[in-house]
């Protein structure tokens, strides 16, 4: 099972049993259930360069690659680049040169996988198991559960353009991971779907997905940034707890619920900010955030929203700086998760105020593969700005 990560000084003890299951070293041999193909609907268009060694494939009809692939070392591939159909076949032979089992060794030496051009489809045989030993199958235009469980070699991945949803544990324990291209079209991500992936330091997600869910980006100790949709709803359990290289952590209007322990352990961020529109924040939810120094809160009323008293377990009470909205100090001090701060500031800008084109600034630009910008660059900027809002620009 996996083990539940130890939060220091923290009463884990209400962590729920489905919790704790989520939790689970997973390190069981991955199942597999291959049927080879002899489909011939493969174009003539091969392509392979040295170092990295890559290849190049354009198939027409899903189920093709084993063919395509028995043309070379598969042990030697660096990088492969496919368009067109693939099933569930396909991505069986696909990851497997980038995954390990049981955590000993490694299959393949593959590090990146362009899917840019290709269509994912449904058919085909199983390409893993899940936890409970249930075959996985694919599905039209999905990143589907598992789909790169354990690719333990894979550096980067760049979805297809038509992508919709990333499913649950797609890239969980991708543990050399730094950067996953996600297109505009995925409107939803799943749990766990890129939880343990310790070397990614940078994701950006589109405009339209409501809900950040539970541990699915959990123990990712390098993500340093993290721009939020402006249509987030949700931070869900444990959503990016352990994630400890995050600078920042900036929620924008919109967000009504941030859940047990969302942002637990994000032990270097230095700024928190909490907007207007949060109507629950659950226990745990900033534990161990040690390093926090001000804490930006527009709620204009927080006397029920907090749901335990543990929110901000272990945060630095004496020297954290609250700021509150104009005229709600008092009900601050009388709300019994933020009373124990000793300095409660109240801005001098009301909510109303803080979003007007004058006190906007720009805070942080990425490109639209999530790579952190110091300037602007031709093509599609997403701007992240200090009123909260994720905006994307056409620079030309």
């Amino acid at each position: 099972m996996k083990t539940l990560f130890t939060i220091a000084a923290l009463a884990l003890a209400t962590v729920s049993t489905n919790a704790t299951n989520a939790f689970r070293a997973e390190k069981e041999m991955v199942g597999f259930n291959i049927n080879g193909t002899n489909s011939k609907h493969i174009s003539p268009m091969l392509k392979v360069d040295k170092e990295p060694v890559t290849v190049t494939f354009n198939l027409e009809k899903g189920g093709a690659l084993n063919d395509s692939l028995e043309k070379y070392d598969r042990n030697s591939i660096e990088v492969i680049i496919i368009t067109g159909e693939i099933n569930g076949t396909d991505i069986a032979h696909l990851t497997d040169l980038s995954r390990s089992f049981y955590g000993y060794g490694d299959h393949g030496s593959l590090r990146k996988i362009d899917l840019s051009g290709a269509n994912i489809v449904s058919g085909g045989s199983s390409y893993i198991r899940d936890e409970d030993g249930n075959e996985i199958y694919s599905s039209n235009d999905t990143i589907g559960e598992r789909m790169f469980y354990e690719c333990v070699r894979l550096n980067e991945v760049v979805l297809p353009t038509v992508a919709k949803y990333i499913g649950k544990s797609a890239f969980e324990s991708c543990r050399a991971l730094k950067s996953v291209t996600i297109p505009e079209t995925v409107k939803g991500i799943g749990e766990f779907a890129f939880y343990y992936c310790d070397s990614i330091n940078n994701v950006v997600l589109a405009e339209g997905i409501e809900e950040i869910p539970r541990s699915s980006f959990s123990r990712c100790k390098c993500l340093t940034s993290f721009v939020i949709p402006s249509t987030v709803k949700k931070i869900g359990r444990m959503a990016f707890f352990g994630a400890s290289a995050l600078e920042e952590i900036n929620m924008p209007e919109g967000v009504e619920e941030i859940a047990y322990g969302a942002f637990s352990a994000c032990n270097s961020a230095t700024k928190i900010t909490i907007p207007s529109t949060v109507t629950k924040i659950y226990n745990l939810a900033f534990s161990n955030c040690t390093a926090v120094k001000t804490i930006s809160s527009y709620i204009t009323n927080p006397t029920d929203v907090a749901q335990g008293d543990n929110v901000f377990t272990n945060v630095d009470y004496k020297n954290c700086v609250l700021m509150v909205p104009g005229g709600t100090k008092k009900l601050y001090q009388e709300a019994t998760a933020f009373s124990n701060f000793m300095t409660i500031t109240e801005m001098t800008t009301g909510i109303n105020d803080k979003t007007t084109a004058g006190n906007v600034t720009e805070i942080a630009r990425y490109s639209l593969s999530g790579n952190l910008l110091t300037a602007p660059a031709k093509g599609v900027n997403i701007v992240k700005y200090s009123d909260g809002k994720t905006v994307k620009v056409v620079v030309r």
